[in-house]
């Protein structure tokens, strides 16, 4: 769960302790819905990952030491597996079409 990158999005967003973070900024933050980032935020809460404080209506969001140790070992992780992944290959350009005395593509109908 914490590999899929939305959802380490999720987490990485919070190391910006330079902002408030809410459930709400989160998902803008990362494309995912309302309601899932608050489940996710529920199951990182109870695993110790990420404290919430209430201000007034809303629930403010932060990482635990323990969630700050996880966003540094799923960065490294990631710097990792984009070493390993082979350069990409630039794209064969398009076949040229052949064209008809008139101008028109071959295989286009009459």
């Amino acid at each position: 769960m914490l590999l899929h990158p939305k959802n380490a999005l999720v987490l990485t967003s919070l190391k910006d302790d330079t902002k408030k973070w809410y459930a709400s900024s989160l998902a803008r933050q990362s494309g995912l819905s309302y309601v899932y980032v608050t489940e996710l935020l529920s199951i990182f809460e109870k695993d110790g990952i990420i404290g919430v404080k209430k201000e007034g209506k809303v629930r403010r969001v932060s990482l635990t030491e323990k969630g700050q140790k996880l966003v540094v070992a799923i960065e490294e992780l990631n710097g990792r597996l984009a070493a390993l992944a082979p350069p990409e290959q630039p794209k064969p350009a398009p076949a040229a079409r052949e064209e008809t005395p008139e101008g028109k593509p071959a295989d286009a109908k009459a």
